[in-house]
């Protein structure tokens, strides 16, 4: 797993001792280490700027496009009242 894919999903850049804690996690419950990440990870909160769109990473994107940009990562949408 590439090292930026693991910072992708957790929503911060790990430090040694958690990408060991998260390979030994893994390693004992026999699952995968996005599986594990996933589980630890912070989920990015999206706020709706305009009907549909959302700001993500300073661009506005829709909510598919957020999703399919990284799958294996949790978000949180925001709607806005009308």
């Amino acid at each position: 797993m590439k090292k930026n894919k693991l910072a992708e999903i957790l929503g911060y850049q790990p430090g040694k001792e958690i990408k060991t804690y998260i390979l030994q996690r893994a390693k004992d419950e026999k699952k995968s280490v996005i599986e594990i990440a996933r589980e630890m990870s912070i989920p990015p909160l999206n706020i709706e700027v305009t009907e549909g769109h959302y700001m993500h990473d300073g661009r506005l994107m829709t909510r598919f496009e957020i999703i399919n940009e990284c799958p294996e990562r949790r978000n949180i949408f925001i709607k806005t009242r009308k």
